[in-house]
């Protein structure tokens, strides 16, 4: 899903920041700002699609592979109105992961001195 799925209007920049995350550089921040999208993305999939049914989920994959995102907003909103709680605690659970690893993330890398 693009620009219309339901994980679109999370700031994630703001979540990495909030994170423990706010020394990195703007680029690294872009960087793991697109793999947490990716991360929710699948995570948010995932949760819905253990509540669907199998006709709902043929309903709904092919609203994805047809690439038409507002008919597959409109039907998460019809059929799964609760579906932005579902966003929020996988953002939530999310910005717990990062905060346990901000220390490992933002140590510089260790290099052997001895050669």
């Amino acid at each position: 899903m693009t620009d219309k799925s339901p994980t679109h209007d999370i700031d994630l920049i703001a979540v990495i920041n909030r994170s423990g995350l706010s020394a990195l550089d703007d680029d690294l921040k872009k960087s793991l700002a697109q793999a947490c999208y990716e991360e929710l993305e699948l995570r948010v999939g995932q949760k819905l699609a253990e509540q669907m049914t199998d006709r709902q989920l043929e309903e709904f994959e092919k609203f994805i592979d047809e690439d038409a995102e507002d008919e597959a907003l409109s039907w998460l909103e019809q059929n799964y109105p609760n579906y932005k709680d579902i966003v929020k605690a996988q953002v939530d659970q999310l910005q717990k992961e990062l905060e346990g690893r901000a220390a490992d993330i933002l140590e510089p890398p260790k290099t052997d001195l001895i050669k």
